[in-house]
């Protein structure tokens, strides 16, 4: 750790243990990206490039039927246009590795893309980082208390606890967060990136495989990203240790309070969550909020229940309240012949 004046310098290692993705919003049809069967990598395309092929060979017509055909664009870019592997290889962008998303046999599924940057590099947001970090905080504050409430959560109450503002306490200068600054991550290596399909495990330990998978970080890949915490603003109320201790206890609370409620499926990885965030798409609801250690189990499940409801009409998710637990869906993926949960990193922070 650095010393410089009131700013402590620290460094956060995450240790992915488990296919980790932060959307961007974007997504490959599957008519945008080849699929290599033999070697099982996925190439996704220079749109500049293809473009300009596509223009040079008079394809563009031919293209604009396959689109509104379907098919598999590996197969049209060498059987009906006739171009040369050098020709395609020309016009990819990046390739990675399938990691069992994909097969010769199974059915091309759409590729939910990863964060980018100007210049096309996958990283990490530090906004990604801080709010799940935030969210563990705000766990630990609430286990502080030592009791369970009835009202509407109000985060408020824990976090704006600075006197920047000390005549209207609810503006969000006095959010104890602010002192707390996480800068993006550096490129990741395009060797670290994969596909993972999505896997929902339900509470008696089955699973259904979507028809949809993302572009993850590779499980075994090691990121860093720069803490930095403000002291004149944080009067020590987060430190290193503060920020160790929430993330070992939202751990344990995910592990015993979630997780406890669900049957380990066939091929389990048996991930032990322990000094872990869990971050990024698929990282589920109950990552995101605190809802159970505001509420009490009996009541969160309620409102969680109705919650999830009112989003997922479909999702059958008014019979949570008799299944125990809400929601009734784990966030999985396959990787390495496993069933893993999707974005488990274990954190370091020095």
């Amino acid at each position: 750790m650095k010393q410089l004046e009131h700013l402590q310098v620290l460094d956060m290692a995450l240790a992915v243990r488990s296919p980790l993705c932060v959307g961007s919003g974007a997504s490959y049809r599957k008519n945008e990206y080849l699929f290599d069967p033999r070697t099982g990598r996925v190439s996704l395309l220079d749109e500049d490039a293809f473009v300009e092929l596509l223009a040079r060979k008079n394809l563009a017509d031919a293209y604009e039927r396959f689109i509104l055909g379907g098919g598999r664009l590996s197969a049209f870019l060498r059987e009906e246009c006739r171009l040369t592997r050098q020709e395609i290889d020309s016009v990819i962008w990046y390739s990675l590795h399938a990691a069992g998303a994909l097969s010769e046999n199974g059915p091309l599924r759409e590729i939910q893309a990863f964060q980018r940057d100007a210049y096309g590099r996958a990283y990490i947001p530090g906004s990604s980082v801080k709010g799940a970090l935030r969210t563990a905080y705000l766990l630990h504050c609430i286990l502080a208390e030592h009791r369970l409430r009835n009202a509407p959560l109000d985060e408020k109450e824990f976090m704006n606890t600075l006197a920047c503002n000390a005549a209207h306490k609810e503006n969000l200068v006095n959010d104890v967060f602010r002192g707390v600054q996480i800068a993006d991550s550096g490129p990741i290596p395009e060797q670290a990136m994969i596909l993972a399909g999505k896997v929902d495990v339900f509470p008696d330990g089955s699973s259904n495989r979507i028809n949809v998978c993302r572009e993850c970080v590779r499980p075994g890949t090691v990121l860093h990203l720069r803490i930095t915490l403000d002291q004149s603003l944080l009067q020590q109320r987060i430190t290193k240790e503060t920020l160790a201790q929430s993330i070992a206890e939202f751990a344990g609370y995910y592990r015993n309070s979630y997780l406890a409620h669900f049957r380990r499926p066939d091929r389990d990885s048996g991930e032990s969550y322990q000094n872990c965030l869990i971050l990024g798409a698929g990282a589920g609801f109950f990552s995101k909020t605190v809802a159970y250690p505001y509420y009490g189990e009996a009541m969160a499940l309620q409102k969680t229940a109705q919650f999830m409801q009112r989003k997922f009409p479909k999702g059958r998710h008014e019979r949570d309240v008799q299944r125990g637990i809400a929601p009734h869906t784990l966030k999985y993926t396959e990787y390495g012949g496993q069933l893993c949960p999707f974005g488990v990193c274990e954190v370091e922070i020095q």
